[in-house]
């Protein structure tokens, strides 16, 4: 009998771990494991021979690497033997390369959103632009509900690694990644969804983490050479009913003034799945002031000024449909750039407000990051972003650019000035100071087809509404009349 691991998972924290997912866990199972290293030749050598055996019902395997050489190539080759039946599966592969330990360059893909089971050619783009690793910020399947036990979320995963597009990137890129709603549970699912449980353990026991920092949540942190990545926990702390928030917020905070203070760190970059402009996801009657608080917090630190020599902090999120960007300028809770990079291979959805960039409504989008140091300033730290949908760039921003924002800040002054002049004829103030507010507001969506049929049947709908309070106003008029 022939047997196929479906998940292999690589741990980027210190690539010492690699987490190998038989397919049906509930089977007891014995997993062959062979290590090898590549030299600059290209030569392969076998380094480690293992052997592990997967009890009936546990979720994972986990082969520990240990003492890997910086900045090497290696591949590993596995296979699975069935314990109470003859036969075993094939052998099957999987490469990685270790990073150095004083890497300061370095880029990285950003997305999240695929509907399950996807196989978009989306996942071949994202491999094809050879990141250094992947981040998901939450939606890498839809398959949970809010009465979804284990199995559901564990199957999920595995119905992952059946799409061969995805297999190959995961199977070949380091991952980061958290849960949104709807691998959490049901649509904007929090910590009273009757789910929470299974997804957690589903995601202690077959995700690769960073040290999550308590058993109530996944919140969790990793360094990448000098850039500090804070991971959020947007679901379980949603709504206070059900969970502390203070401890995550004080964990965040934490992790944001030491930022600051380290002169080692040169950026931050906060994983929230919530939108950072959203009342809504971040649930207005209860967290919102957490939202607020962070925002003024990292304003008060300096961060993204002089004030720390520029060090910049930025965050990236999910669950908005949509790919666009904002520098800051919208963002008036840290006034901090916002990256929404969205959706890999789900609907889009139109989400106006609070970006700079275009919004596009497109499948196949994702974002990819490069961080470089400062051409003339060594202790600085650029983060370099271009929005992709597939293999064509979108948009582009840098955060080392001050001319882009010095030329944004003067187009506001000089609208803003001709806006407030009583010499100017009424018009000109009043068209100065409509395009004024629009920059501020950020992009609206644009009318794409789907949009303009929707447009449509709107109309129609009204129409028809009309006609119908027409005949009845009428036939009213026509009794009172008789």
């Amino acid at each position: 009998m022939n047997y196929i691991i479906s998940l292999v998972w690589i741990v980027y924290a210190t690539l010492q771990s690699i987490i190998v997912q038989p397919k049906f866990f509930k089977r007891e199972l014995e997993v062959l494991f062979d290590l090898y290293e590549i030299n600059q030749s290209n030569q392969v050598q076998l380094i480690k021979a293992l052997k592990f055996i997967k009890q009936q019902n546990s979720t994972s395997i986990h082969v520990q690497l240990e003492d890997l050489k910086d900045n090497t190539d290696y591949e590993f080759k596995y296979q699975v033997n069935l314990m109470d039946l003859i036969g075993n599966s094939g052998i099957y592969s999987g490469k990685f390369k270790t990073f150095s330990s004083n890497q300061n360059e370095f880029s990285f893909v950003a997305s999240t959103c695929a509907r399950s089971q996807s196989n978009s050619r989306v996942f071949t783009d994202i491999l094809d632009l050879n990141p250094d690793f992947m981040i998901n910020v939450g939606d890498m399947h839809y398959s949970a509900r809010n009465y979804s036990k284990l199995e559901t979320f564990v199957l999920a995963y595995h119905e992952i690694f059946k799409q061969r597009n995805q297999r190959n990137l995961y199977q070949s890129k380091p991952l980061i990644y958290t849960f949104d709603d709807h691998d959490f549970g049901s649509n904007n699912a929090d910590g009273l969804s009757d789910s929470h449980e299974y997804a957690h353990q589903a995601y202690r026991d077959i995700i690769p983490n960073y040290g999550i920092q308590d058993d109530m949540g996944i919140y969790q942190n990793f360094k990448v050479g000098k850039v500090n990545f804070i991971l959020l926990d947007g679901r379980t702390f949603k709504n206070t009913y059900y969970k502390d928030t203070n401890i995550q917020m004080k964990w965040l905070e934490e992790q944001i003034i030491q930022s600051a203070k380290d002169d080692n760190i040169e950026g931050v970059i906060l994983l929230s799945s919530l939108p950072w402009s959203s009342k809504r996801e971040w649930n207005v009657t209860t967290t919102y002031h957490e939202k607020e608080k962070i925002g003024k917090l990292i304003e008060e630190l300096g961060f993204n000024t002089g004030k720390l020599n520029n060090k910049f902090l930025a965050l990236i999120s999910g669950d908005y449909h949509l790919l666009s960007y904002d520098t800051g300028l919208r963002n008036d809770d840290g006034n901090f750039p916002v990256f929404q990079c969205s959706p890999l291979d789900s609907k889009p959805t139109c989400k106006s407000g609070g970006f700079e960039g275009d919004i596009i409504l497109q499948r196949g989008g994702f974002c990819q990051f490069k961080v470089d140091k400062h051409r003339t300033q060594p202790n600085r730290s650029c983060l370099g972003f271009k929005g992709y949908i597939h293999d064509k760039v979108m948009m582009t921003f840098n955060t080392c650019d001050e001319q882009l924002k010095l030329e944004m800040d003067e187009k506001l002054q000089i609208l803003a000035q001709v806006r407030d002049d009583e010499t100017i004829p009424q018009i000109e103030r009043s068209q100065a100071g409509v395009l004024h507010d629009m920059i501020l507001n950020g992009s609206i969506c644009p009318a794409t087809p789907m949009v303009k049929i929707q447009a449509l049947f709107a109309l129609f709908g009204l129409f028809l509404f009309i006609i119908a309070t027409y005949n009845i106003m009428r036939n009213i008029c026509y009794v009172r009349i008789e």
